[in-house]
């Protein structure tokens, strides 16, 4: 796949969106090609007001090149966003909110902070496809929490499960969440979301696993022992998990417990979408899809305070027919949460 000129380097992509107009003019074209839609009802007819720089349609709805997207309500300047969102997008390791502010020249690192967390919250997808063919599957305590000065030091280790498609012995696709504890029925609702049936799942041979056959699909129980062979049939999932501990410590040097699930995403997006950054750039700004504006200031609180919880329900996505953001809001901030879900 061709790689768009734009995200070849960070100088052409500089030259490309040199300033603010170009940035809004981006946006503008790519959710509106052939013109302007007012996305709450579908109204062709509206008057432009350049000043504000919204539109407002015949029911009097104010639209903005924001509006809907991860920079809904937001006033950081587009090249920031779009900035940010070159960097996730085509860096392999992504980029930490600290350098991310020295680069762009910040005075608080909280704002690149909640800039690139709310990019992150742009990732989840309802409509994605679940994997296919060959598909290894694990479960692991990664090293992610960070350890903060003042708390009594713990494991500092999050429990994830990851699927990885395989292909040709390469990594395909990847879906990965978090895990609150082990057990069987988490592994197969897991599964049950994220591959399709007639797969043939590779597994470790511990208990937790038995019992997928019976879901309709292909399941191989793999007996890994310290330099026995059968690990190479678990060596693509084996090598994504070891580049999503390295991701997670040595890009960010650790991450909040509550967030660990948001940077999970990202690192599936970039795996998905690998060759084509321009799909993962656009789905980092939400132009692609319809992402509700969280608020900064619930970015610190606890889950239990209305603080950012990462899901994804995608079972209850699919069958909600929005109208404006309130529905998808009272979804998000529902509590408990529904159970993780990736890229």
């Amino acid at each position: 796949m061709n790689l768009p000129k734009f995200l070849s380097s960070l100088d052409r992509f500089k030259e490309h969106f040199p300033n603010e107009a170009v940035c809004w003019q981006y946006l503008r074209d790519t959710r509106w090609p052939e013109g302007f839609v007012c996305p709450r009802d579908q109204e062709p007819g509206t008057t432009y007001h350049p000043v504000r720089g919204i539109w407002v349609c015949r029911k009097r709805h104010h639209i903005s090149v924001r509006t809907d997207t991860a920079l809904h309500g937001t006033r950081q300047p587009l090249l920031y966003w779009f900035r940010a969102a070159f960097f996730m997008a085509t860096r392999p390791s992504g980029i930490a909110a600290q350098r991310f502010s020295e680069g762009m020249s910040l005075q608080r690192d909280g704002t690149a902070y909640s800039l690139l967390q709310r990019l992150r919250d742009a990732i989840p997808n309802p409509n994605r496809a679940p994997l296919q063919g060959t598909v290894q599957v694990e479960m692991r305590a990664l090293r992610a929490a960070r350890v903060i000065r003042g708390q009594r030091p713990g494991p500092g280790k999050a429990l994830v499960i990851c699927a990885v498609a395989v292909r040709k012995n390469q990594g395909a696709g990847v879906r990965i969440q978090t895990l609150a504890s082990r057990g069987v029925k988490r592994i197969r609702t897991f599964v049950r979301r994220h591959i399709a049936p007639g797969a043939h799942l590779y597994t470790d041979a511990s208990d937790e696993y038995r019992g997928l056959s019976d879901m309709g699909y292909r399941h191989t129980m793999v007996h890994v022992q310290s330099g026995a062979r059968g690990a190479e049939q678990l060596i693509c999932i084996h090598k994504v998990l070891s580049e999503v501990e390295d991701f997670l410590q040595k890009t960010h040097h650790g991450v909040s417990r509550k967030h660990v699930q948001a940077y999970l995403n990202e690192f599936a997006l970039r795996f998905k979408v690998e060759g084509n950054p321009k799909a993962a750039f656009d789905r980092l700004l939400g132009i692609t899809a319809m992402v509700p504006a969280e608020k900064d200031r619930h970015l610190y609180r606890s889950p239990e305070a209305r603080g950012w919880v990462h899901v994804d329900p995608p079972d209850k996505l699919r069958h909600v027919t929005i109208s404006s953001l309130a529905e998808l809001s009272k979804l998000r901030n529902a509590w408990p949460p529904v159970i993780h879900a990736s890229y």
